[in-house]
C-alpha cells in the first residue's frame, strides 16, 4: 500500500496538531504546578526569615521535609489528604 501526497500530507497535519495541542497542555499543567510550589514556597514559615535577609535563601531541603511531612499515608501505603 503507497501513501499518496494527500495522504501523507494529512497524516502529518493530524500529529502536528495533536503535538502541538499535547505541548500546550503540558506547559500549562507545568505552570500552574510551579505557581502552586511558589505559593506554598511563600507561606513557609522559614522563607520569611530569608525575606527579612535578602542573602539568605531558604535552603530547598527544609521546603521538601516540611511539606513531605504535611502528607499522611494509611497502612496501605495509600494518601490520606493533606493536613
Amino acid at each position: 500500500m503507497e501513501l499518496g501526497s494527500p495522504t501523507l500530507q494529512l497524516l502529518f497535519n493530524v500529529v502536528t496538531i495533536t503535538g502541538a495541542a499535547s505541548l500546550a497542555a503540558f506547559c500549562y499543567l507545568l505552570r500552574r504546578a510551579n505557581q502552586e510550589l511558589s505559593s506554598e514556597l511563600e507561606q513557609f514559615p522559614a522563607h520569611q526569615a530569608a525575606v527579612q535577609q535578602p542573602f539568605v535563601q531558604q535552603d530547598i531541603r527544609e521546603f521538601v521535609a516540611h511539606r513531605s511531612q504535611q502528607w499522611g499515608f494509611t497502612t496501605t501505603g495509600t494518601k490520606l489528604r493533606r493536613v
